[in-house]
C-alpha cells in the first residue's frame, strides 16, 4: 500500500516497485529544515526592517522618529534638502532586526519557505501602496492601518504593522493554496 507522501515507481527490468518519499521544502527533516526556515526568516526580516526603516525615514512620525517597532533615530528629511542632522542607532536597528527575525521565524514555521517568499511580496505591496495613495491624495494612506495625524500611533509603527499584516496575509494565502490545492 502506497501512501500520499510516497512516490512509487515500477522498475520493469527488476520486477519490483521502488518507493521514494516525497519531501516538500517546508517538510525537510531535522536540522536542514530548521536551517532553511532560519535563513528564510532572516531574509524576510531584513527586507521588512529595511522597507519599514526606509519608508518611515521619508514619512516620519510627528516627533520626527523613524524605524519600527523601535525608533532607530530622528529624521530631518524634507524634500530637496535636509533640515538638520539625521540620527541613526545601529544598536536599535539590530534590536529591530532581531524582533522582526523572531516574528518572521514564527511565520516561516507556520507557512514554510514558500510562505516567506509570498510574505516578502506582501511586504513590498504594502510599502508600494503608500506612495500610490499619497500621489492620489486619498483621505487615508496605508492599509489596513492608516497613517497620519488622525491615528494615535506613530507613522513608523503603523508602517511596520501594515508590512506585517500584508506579509501574514500573503503567507496565509500561500499556505491555503499549498495545503488545499497542491498537496
Amino acid at each position: 500500500m502506497v501512501g500520499d507522501d510516497v512516490l512509487a515507481l515500477d522498475v520493469a527490468d527488476l520486477g519490483r516497485t521502488v518507493q521514494y518519499p516525497l519531501v516538500h521544502m517546508g517538510e525537510l527533516r531535522g536540522g536542514q529544515q530548521l536551517r532553511w526556515l532560519l535563513v528564510a526568516a532572516l531574509v524576510g526580516a531584513l527586507v521588512a526592517t529595511g522597507l519599514t526603516t526606509t519608508m518611515s525615514f521619508f514619512i516620519p512620525s510627528v516627533d520626527e522618529s523613524y524605524g519600527a517597532p523601535i525608533s532607530v533615530g530622528q529624521s530631518c528629511f524634507d524634500f530637496l534638502f535636509m533640515r538638520c542632522d539625521t540620527t541613526f542607532s545601529w544598536l536599535l536597528s539590530a534590536i529591530d532586526l532581531l524582533v522582526n527575525w523572531i516574528l518572521w521565524f514564527a511565520l516561516a514555521r507556520w507557512s514554510g519557505v514558500l510562505g516567506v517568499a509570498a510574505a516578502i511580496g506582501g511586504s513590498l505591496v504594502s510599502i508600494l501602496l503608500i506612495p500610490v495613495m499619497l500621489s492620489y491624495q486619498l483621505p487615508i494612506v496605508g492599509l489596513p492601518i492608516p497613517l497620519g495625524t488622525r491615528t494615535p500611533i506613530p507613522n513608523a509603527f503603523g508602517i511596520w504593522l501594515d508590512v506585517l499584516a500584508w506579509a501574514a496575509a500573503a503567507a496565509a494565502l500561500s499556505r491555503i493554496i499549498r495545503t488545499r490545492w497542491i498537496s
